[in-house]
């Protein structure tokens, strides 16, 4: 044992026993907001309609909610299960995540779907842009050898090969909240990069079989199944962001072909090109051609184009890499009539998929949790690690936002109506009259006729002004 390891060891010992007291209240608090959260949401019910049941023996939601809880405890699943403190032990656990008839997609994309329509839908502006997001991760399993589907995938991050899967996933965020919608653990479209193949026999009807299936699927196909299941349920979004890993050409239309746009950073590769007024030219090519903006403006330039291949017009905007010097960014939207900077801001949107990347690897022990070489235990464990970071988000929102502390905040926001640009003048200046009166030097008739012929003036060289709310 090394002298880090037995550190480390002293850290989390510290951590999990100097103060046991405090842990157990803070899971006790815990344990009745997940309570709370789990009856608001009819999380038994949606259990059910996902066929996660039990006929007899400990009930599907005290599992759960156990699962839910158990990386707040600072135990781990071997020590808690193991032992049974938790009123069940691994084999009742290992039952209840490797079952192939348990679909853990549904479960997930209609417990997301219930928040953000019953919870967050009352605290988000009708007018406000909600946005999908799209990204993957790697799901690492780099010192296993005969893990269900174990395949080699590249990681860019490090930009290198490792063992484990390419987690593909759907997030919706309205800029303020985040919330995991969809995932799919994909291994390799072929046998060459395949480490493992289909361990268990597994009927074909169940959703196990399915999600083998997909594993098995490239990339982009999946990532339009995905915001296609999402769509179907009742997912509001006017825009599905994405990196340069996935904003192909082909991939932009088969979104836009299911009725929502596209933002995304655009490669510069010469063998992505676009149609400019009948001249097929890449991204350097049309930077190259475009005129752009002097000084330290973000915002280059713009064009409008068509995809190669396509009669879909988009708009390509030329943004300054803040990192590179010298360097530029371009990015691409399937709404060519949204301003420059407006693309810029949304697709700014895309960095809370990186925050909840981090919050359940580093956090929420997302691939650490279990060593399970089944596959459905892992969508298992990875669903609960999504409903997790669902139901913390979901805190932090209530915590945070003012429209969510009850009644009250409704009454006082019904009380104070927007004010129109002339009635915002009108009490300013009633202000200034009964300030000027105070000296006497000035009538009442007098400071009147001269208010009047004030809003006369304003009203005739400003005529919106006195239409538009005072936010304007």
């Amino acid at each position: 044992m090394t002298k880090q390891t037995t550190n480390n060891e002293r850290k989390t010992m510290k951590n999990t026993t100097a103060n046991p007291q405090r842990t157990q209240a803070t899971r006790t608090a815990f344990l009745s907001r997940l309570t709370h959260f789990c009856k608001r949401l009819s999380v038994s019910t949606l259990l059910t309609r996902s066929g996660i049941r039990k006929l007899d023996g400990v009930p599907v939601m005290t599992i759960l909610i156990s699962l839910l809880s158990l990386v707040f405890s600072g135990k781990s699943m071997q020590t808690a299960y193991g032992d049974r403190s938790e009123g069940f032990g691994d084999d009742t656990l290992a039952r209840f995540l490797g079952n192939p008839l348990h679909n853990w997609r549904h479960l997930l994309l209609s417990l997301t779907r219930c928040i953000l329509h019953d919870c967050i839908q009352d605290l988000t502006s009708k007018t406000r842009i909600k946005c999908l997001i799209v990204d993957d991760s790697i799901y690492s399993r780099n010192r296993s050898k005969k893990v269900e589907l174990l395949a080699w995938v590249y990681d860019h991050s490090i930009g290198r090969m490792m063992k484990g899967f390419r987690m593909l996933t759907l997030a919706w965020t309205d800029g303020y909240s985040t919330f995991g919608l969809d995932f799919a653990l994909l291994g390799a479209a072929t046998d060459k990069a395949r480490i493992q193949g289909i361990v268990k026999p597994v009927d074909h009807r169940s959703s196990g079989y399915r999600r083998r299936m997909e594993a098995m699927q490239e990339a982009p196909v999946v990532l339009v199944d995905m915001i296609r299941r999402a769509l179907r349920i009742g997912v509001r979004a006017s825009y599905v962001l994405m990196d340069s890993w996935f904003c192909l050409p082909s991939i932009i239309a088969s979104v836009k072909a299911l009725g929502i746009d596209v933002i995304g950073m655009a490669k510069k590769s010469s063998k992505i090109q676009y149609d400019v007024q009948g001249q097929m030219w890449d991204a350097k090519q049309i930077y190259r051609s475009v005129r752009k903006k002097r000084g330290r403006a973000k915002v280059l330039s713009s064009v409008v184009c068509r995809l190669k291949k396509t009669e879909l017009p988009v708009k390509l905007v030329f943004v300054r890499n803040r990192n590179v010097k010298r360097d530029w960014l371009v990015l691409v939207s399937t709404n060519p009539d949204l301003p420059d900077e407006e693309i810029v801001r949304i697709y700014g949107y895309r960095w809370e998929i990186e925050v909840f990347f981090k919050m359940c690897k580093q956090h929420l022990r997302l691939s650490k949790e279990t060593q399970s070489r089944d596959y459905d235990a892992l969508v298992a464990h990875t669903t609960i690690v999504f409903i997790r970071f669902n139901f913390l988000s979901l805190e932090c929102r209530h915590e945070t936002d003012p429209k969510s502390f009850g009644e009250l905040f409704r009454c006082c926001a019904a009380e104070v109506a927007d004010l129109t640009m002339y009635d915002a003048l009108q009490r300013i200046l009633s202000i200034l009259v009964a300030k000027l009166q105070a000296f006497s030097v000035f009538s009442r008739e007098l400071l009147d006729k001269i208010i009047d012929r004030f809003f006369e003036c304003a009203e005739i060289l400003y005529p919106q002004l006195f239409m538009q709310g005072c936010e304007t």
